[in-house]
């Protein structure tokens, strides 16, 4: 197996709709991003994004019964990118478990056919090889609380479904 690392969390952004009061956000103004504290009469194209706990992220924002992305959200990944993705999509889904998991990808990571994504080491102590299957950016990776072996499930968008944003400063 490769070196093992600490996988770095993210921040998450989901949409939010009214009037009330967030507690940490961020604005989509004509797909730059700025946060809230920066906001200053821009009027009703603004799109607001509040900050929520990473280890309900994936609940949040996915339904997993119906393989849906069912609310908006932008990741902010460790590198500094801005990525939004739109209710409504239907990503590829990994559901990587085993006793031990050792992650090869985060957020913002693009992947191709036959590209690593995860090694497993089972039960029976065999390590397997998850790859990927299709072409496309890691958007969300969640990991699963509460069962007996590592559980992640790591959507993956084709290209054309996800948008950069640009930090406005």
């Amino acid at each position: 197996m490769a070196n093992s690392k600490a996988y770095l969390l993210p921040k998450v952004y989901v949409e939010v709709y009214g009037g009330k009061q967030l507690s940490e956000c961020i604005a989509l103004v004509n797909e730059h991003v700025l946060k809230c504290k920066q906001l200053k009469d821009l009027g009703e194209s603004v799109r607001l994004f509040e900050k929520i706990m990473y280890d309900k992220a994936l609940n949040e924002v996915f339904d997993i019964q119906n393989n849906v992305i069912k609310k908006s959200f932008i990741v902010n990944t460790v590198n500094g990118r801005y990525i939004l993705v739109e209710k409504g999509l239907k990503p590829y889904v990994y559901d990587v478990r085993g006793v031990r998991v050792h992650l090869l990808v985060s957020e913002g990571d693009e992947v191709k056919p036959r590209e690593r994504i995860a090694y497993i080491l089972t039960r029976k102590h065999e390590t397997r090889v998850l790859k990927s299957d299709v072409e496309g950016v890691v958007v969300l990776v969640g990991y699963l609380l509460g069962e007996p072996v590592d559980h992640y499930v790591v959507l993956v968008l084709g290209r054309d479904y996800v948008k950069y944003l640009k930090p406005k400063h």
